[in-house]
């Protein structure tokens, strides 16, 4: 069970660093999957961890997304917490329900994130850009969940 759960945060920090190595060959960065977000809603759904671990993962994703600090923490944590409260109610309804689940987190975590760092730099970026985003991490997030679960054995 421990080459399990080791398997799975290197899997976690590969599909994290992802976008990084993708963007380093010539694809561009806002029509990549938002993975961090998949991540933390894996975490919130299937395998819950301690806030604190949210709050650090953010810290990183922060790094590696570019994003002022402390953004994508404060993000994450909202996220956890309201998909822990509906965990049971979305693990007994099904893949589908999980699937739609994941389709408003991102959606939600996608404009927020639009909205403060328009704020933040007084300037208001192009909108389509954070679709693409979200629409590339609807499309991705099953193939994503099928490889996290297998790796934890679960569902």
């Amino acid at each position: 069970m421990k080459i399990r759960r080791i398997l799975f945060y290197i899997l976690v920090i590969i599909l994290t660093l992802l976008p990084l190595l993708l963007i380093r060959y010539g694809i561009r960065g806002d029509a990549l999957p938002i993975m961090p977000i998949m991540i933390v809603y894996f975490y919130a759904i299937h395998c819950p961890v301690p806030l604190m671990v949210v709050f650090i993962y953010g810290l990183f994703a922060s790094e590696i997304l570019g994003s002022p600090l402390g953004l994508e923490s404060f993000l994450f944590i909202i996220l956890y917490y309201l998909c822990s409260k509906y965990r049971v109610a979305l693990l007994s309804r099904g893949l589908l329900s999980i699937f739609l689940g994941f389709c408003l987190v991102v959606i939600a975590y996608g404009i927020s994130k639009y909205f403060v760092i328009s704020c933040y730099h007084h300037h208001w970026f192009e909108f389509t850009r954070v679709t693409v985003q979200i629409v590339a991490s609807i499309l991705f997030y099953p193939l994503a969940n099928l490889l996290l679960c297998k790796v934890l054995a679960k569902r």
